[in-house]
């Protein structure tokens, strides 16, 4: 037989080579995906360098499950008494509370004092012809404070509150002004106001006058700080106390 040409041989060698490399498989590839980077979770809250408690909310949007155990959580409530009074325009207060007791007013004009460390209980009687108007206490010493309050006729008391050797709770009355069921506009008071850090008393009187109280050598005097031309609804002292405002009805 006749001898191939080299260049056939040559075409038939790159022929060959390209029929391997169409039909030869093609290399593996590797795919990596990448875990999604969640941001760190703030810290919790600390108040008084404890954790504070409650829900920690992710930033965005969350949804909260109200009926689930941890939003249930509420603050335990006991009442005191419940007291049903007829619908009215009042500026005075029923309630007064500090550090040591709290007061609130009951039928016929008495005034219901406990002490908020042992319970102890005692019904203050002295606005006997009216209900009570206005209730207020004065920051406590210790277990002893003062108390004023008015009626609805005008009548002003003040009391100090002390407990006996931890075991009697007494009022001992130190101001009485009776002039309001007597009629006596100037002596007919309509708010008591204790000063934030004192034993001073402002009060608002029916003639427009504004008076401050003080106890000087065991009895108590008043000084009239102004006068509006009608009955005063309200006063009160600014601030620290260095101060005090008022308004009349008009």
């Amino acid at each position: 037989a006749p001898a191939a040409h080299p260049a056939d041989q040559n075409g038939a060698a790159l022929l060959a080579l390209l029929q391997n490399s169409s039909s030869a498989p093609a290399p593996a590839t590797s795919t990596t995906t990448a875990a999604p980077i969640s941001a760190p979770k703030p810290p919790n809250p600390t108040v008084g360098g404890s954790t504070a408690k409650g829900i920690a909310l992710p930033e965005g949007e969350a949804v909260i499950e109200v009926g689930s155990a941890s939003a249930k959580k509420q603050t335990t409530v006991t009442a005191i008494t419940i007291y049903n009074t007829e619908p009215s325009y009042r500026t005075g207060r029923l309630i007064a509370v500090n550090s040591s007791y709290i007061c609130y007013g009951v039928k016929g004009g008495s005034i219901r004092v406990i002490h908020q460390a042992t319970g102890m209980r005692l019904l203050q009687k002295g606005h006997s012809t009216s209900d009570l108007a206005d209730v207020a206490l004065s920051e406590s010493a210790g277990d002893t404070c003062l108390m004023a309050s008015c009626s609805d006729e005008g009548d002003l008391f003040v009391w100090k509150l002390e407990l006996e050797e931890g075991t009697r709770m007494d009022a001992i009355e130190v101001l009485r002004v009776e002039g309001g069921r007597k009629g006596e506009a100037g002596q007919t008071y309509r708010r008591v106001v204790w000063h934030p850090s004192e034993e001073l008393l402002l009060t608002a009187c029916a003639d427009g006058s504004v008076r401050q109280w003080s106890a000087s050598g065991g009895s108590w005097a008043s000084q009239d700080l102004g006068k509006h031309e009608g009955a005063v609804n309200d006063c009160a002292w600014v601030g620290t106390g260095s101060e005090a405002v008022s308004s009349p009805r008009e």
